[in-house]
């Protein structure tokens, strides 16, 4: 995972959502596919298998706002930020 950062929007949406960043990290990591759409599933997995980027989306809160997990090909780093950023 190498270096891992988040954008303060992202950060935001985890504490306003109760949820874990460190339980989210940790499924990206894994590979956890639960709660994602047949298409993110497949780009998780080519980017794992090929060497590529590694990407992994989850919807969290009332509102399922979009957080993205982004790991470089080069594994050396990890950004995590919110799907509304754009790339």
């Amino acid at each position: 995972m190498g270096r891992v950062t988040a954008t303060a929007a992202a950060i935001d949406l985890v504490n306003r959502t109760n949820e874990n960043m460190s339980e989210l990290l940790i499924r990206h990591m894994v590979g956890d596919t639960e709660s994602r759409s047949p298409e993110n599933k497949m780009l998780h997995v080519r980017g794992v298998l090929e060497g590529e980027k590694v990407i992994t989306r989850y919807y969290l809160g009332a509102e399922r706002d979009g957080i993205v997990f982004l790991t470089q090909a080069d594994r050396r780093s990890t950004l995590i930020r919110l799907e509304a950023e754009g790339w």
